[in-house]
Parts: C-alpha cells; structure tokens; sequence
C-alpha cells in the first residue's frame, strides 16, 4: 500500500510538473483528476485483496462440483433393459 502510494505520487508529480495534455479533454491534467484515479485505483487493489483469502474455498467448491457432475453424467457399465 505505501509502495503504491509512493509510486502513485511520483508519476502524479512528473505528469504535472511536465504539464501533460489530456488527449480527451486537450486540457492539461488537473490535481483533482490525478487524486481521484489514484485513490479508485487504491480502492480496487484493497477489493482484490480481500478476495484473495476466500479463493482457496472458491476453488474447492468449483472441485466438488465438477466432481460431482461428472458421477451425474457418467454412463452405466450394467445396462438396464427389459428381456421379454
């Protein structure tokens, strides 16, 4: 997180001190601009991390279930039929 921050201020830095264009809007970036994709990008990296202690469970169900349908869709050795 503070290594994210870190490199997060310094690239904000270069691109203001070297007044980089928007090339969407032509304007040069705003302060407020470079503060909100930086603090969204934190958002999502802190969501991914608190899904990444639940993924061994999400695998071994994901095992259970494949397991589970392939005893499901599994052919019989015995046939059954009807002698008349």
């Amino acid at each position: 997180m503070f290594a994210f921050n870190l490199w997060s201020n310094f690239v904000a830095s270069i691109v203001i001190s070297n007044r980089w264009v928007n090339s969407y809007t032509g304007e040069r970036y705003r302060i407020e601009e470079i503060i909100a994709v930086t603090q969204c990008t934190m958002m999502a990296m802190f969501t991914a991390g608190m899904i990444m202690p639940i993924l061994p469970g999400i695998v071994k169900g994901l095992v259970a279930g494949k397991k589970i349908f392939d005893v499901i869709e599994r052919k019989p050795m015995i046939h059954s039929g009807t002698n008349t």
